[in-house]
């Protein structure tokens, strides 16, 4: 039977292991301390609020070059690097956004879904305008 904890394994973690750049953590490691099989959802989870946790820190936790055997907190200087991926990938989302919304059927959709749907496209299409307006954000 499980212990009462009052917060969960991984804010444990966090509030117990000593985070700075470049500190790193084997899976098996990261599985005991969280008490949770490495290939399951729990543990992926886990990870996820371990680096929204951090991130208030200006720290992301990473596998790259590992090949999903160790997790290490990135060096300051390639932070950079991790916000360019995310602004790239958060651009293709919004593109894909669009295009989704611009090709749904209109049609299928009642009038109150109708105004949703426009609503939602039009803020999409004028975030991405701005967007490509602004020039290459990203290098």
């Amino acid at each position: 039977m499980n212990k009462a904890r009052k917060y969960p394994l991984w804010r444990e973690f966090v509030e117990s292991e000593s985070i700075n750049f470049g500190s790193s953590w084997s899976v098996e490691t990261l599985a005991k301390k969280l008490e949770c099989d490495p290939s399951s959802v729990e543990f992926q989870f886990a990870i996820d609020s371990i680096r929204r946790a951090i991130r208030k820190h200006g720290m992301y936790l990473s596998s790259a070059g590992s090949n999903g055997l160790i997790y290490r907190v990135v060096e300051a200087h390639q932070n950079a690097d991790v916000m360019a991926r995310m602004q790239r990938r958060a651009i293709r989302s919004m593109r894909a956004s669009v295009e989704l919304g611009a090709n749904t059927p209109r049609e299928l959709l009642d009038a109150e879904q109708q105004r949703r749907h426009e609503a939602i496209l039009e803020r999409a299409s004028t975030r991405l305008a701005l967007i490509n307006r602004s020039g290459k954000l990203l290098t």
